[in-house]
């Protein structure tokens, strides 16, 4: 101990003197001399980091959307279809296996009724929290900060030298490791880690490394109670936060075998891989849409253009405040909102299109045909001499951008009279055909619409799964 404490204070001495002796050098030094201490050897060197960096992040982003890109294209609709109904056969099988195992024996705990053989851990004799990892930082790694992650899912790269790491950049992952958001945790974008390398996580999550199943543990996390609870224990207003010690606490019911929790977590993985499948299709089929509508409302030879104020007969808009709708009212009143509400009382009785004139939906427009009412800043529009179908299609797809070029920067986008009666139409002179374009790409609206309300659905599904299958209510095996 004491040749440490004398090396120390002779490494202390000798630091003191050569910054002396450095400090002492400095008048001594050259124009030029200083230039290439300053310029080269300190901002360029710099500079070089950064840009290095910062190129290799730009690669990286660019190798991730050709990525997505590829991910989109590479799986032909029929097999993404195909593959959609196996998923669906398999979530419904676990509903069907489901029923005929209702747990009758139960037993009250401090997390509330669970099975008689099932037993409350805390996270902490579960799980390691922060484990060390006995290395510290590699010269190069992905660095996971809080917006990285989006509903389960790693969305931004962002590769970090070890020289230029943030102060934050501490918690090491490996596969299998479950991040969990410690900062404003309502949030829930905690990731289940499942990839190979060098990733460094934020200090604003805690690393769960598991000694039950993992997939298994990172469903119990996002159960309604568990949430309640961490937000309960959670300090501060702006950010609030809560302590990895604290989250280690915090009590979890989990079956007693790995067999059954591995049970538990592949059924609601497959109701997850349901759920992505779905919005694979989903992507798939508005991209398929946004190719017809480019193709079929381009201007063909023969087509004709006229101002939406020559084709509608007339364009006005409600009377009543955004506030006048009535729960139990009789007919429909159109705001700016994507949604109708109800009211008491109507004004119109028309085949019409309505558009929001203002606000985040600005430009959205409604079809509808009988009596209905509408807000003050909602376009009606009515009295059409060509298919009002047809035009509605055209206006989804080109009156955002006409408004897009009319808002100066800065202010407020919403709709003037003369954004909507000087729009220019094209259309084919034909009514059939007008009537056949529209047709088809509204069958694709209601495939779509079709398939986003199966997506509703399996959600809500997956929330009720979670509820029976990780409380007990429902056994697997």
């Amino acid at each position: 101990m004491d040749d440490e404490a004398e090396t120390q204070a002779n490494i202390k001495i000798a630091k003191i003197e050569l910054e002396k002796k450095v400090i002492a050098q400095y008048p001594k030094l050259s124009m030029d001399e200083i230039k290439t201490l300053v310029v080269e050897k300190k901002w360029m060197y710099s500079m070089e980091q950064r840009i290095r960096t910062e190129m290799d992040n730009i690669s990286h982003r660019l190798t991730q959307r050709i990525k997505e890109l590829a991910d989109r294209y590479e799986t032909p609709l029929p097999k993404l279809s195909s593959e959609l109904e196996v998923l669906t056969t398999k979530v419904e099988n676990h509903f069907k296996t489901n029923e005929l195992q209702m747990v009758e024996r139960f037993q009250q705990t401090e997390v509330g009724l669970i099975p008689i053989d099932w037993e409350i851990k805390s996270l902490h004799e579960i799980a390691d929290i922060n484990p060390n990892n006995g290395k510290g930082l590699p010269d190069e790694f992905v660095y996971i900060d809080l917006e990285s992650v989006t509903q389960g899912q790693l969305v931004k790269i962002n590769i970090v030298r070890k020289e230029n790491a943030p102060s934050r950049a501490q918690r090491v992952v490996l596969s299998g490791d479950i991040l969990f958001q410690t900062v404003r945790p309502y949030q829930k974008n905690n990731l289940y880690f499942l990839r190979k390398g060098n990733y460094i996580a934020s200090t604003g999550y805690a690393v769960i490394r598991a000694r039950v199943d993992s997939g298994f543990l990172y469903a119990q996390l996002h159960t309604d109670k568990f949430v309640k609870t961490v937000i309960d224990l959670c300090t501060g207003t702006s950010y609030p936060a809560i302590n990895p010690n604290v989250l280690s606490t915090i009590k979890i019911p989990l079956p007693t075998t790995l067999a059954e929790q591995a049970a538990i977590a592949t059924a609601l993985n497959d109701a997850d891989a349901l759920i992505a499948q779905l919005e694979k299709l989903i992507t798939k089929k508005r991209a398929i849409k946004q190719g017809a509508m480019q193709e079929l409302l381009r201007p063909k030879e023969g087509w004709e253009v006229k101002k939406l104020g020559k084709i509608c007969n007339k364009i006005t808009t409600g009377k009543l405040d955004a506030n006048a709708m009535k729960p139990d009212g009789e007919y429909r009143f159109y705001t700016c909102a994507k949604d109708f509400y109800l009211i008491d009382k109507y004004a119109f009785d028309d085949e019409a299109l309505l558009i929001s004139g203002n606000g985040e939906n600005v430009g959205y427009v409604h079809y509808f045909k009988g009596k209905f009412n509408a807000y003050q800043r909602t376009y009606v529009l009515t009295g059409f001499s060509i298919n009002i179908q047809f035009i509605k299609i055209y206006l989804d797809k080109y009156l955002a951008a006409r408004i897009e070029v009319e808002v100066n920067a800065g202010n407020t986008p919403y709709i003037r009279m003369g954004t909507l009666t000087e729009m220019e139409i094209y259309f084919p002179k034909s009514e059939i055909e007008q009537t056949h374009i529209a047709q088809i790409l509204s069958d694709m609206d209601s495939e779509i619409q079709e398939l986003e309300n199966q997506l509703k659905k399996y959600k809500m599904l997956k929330h009720g799964m979670m509820q029976q299958l990780l409380t007990g209510k429902i056994r697997l095996i």
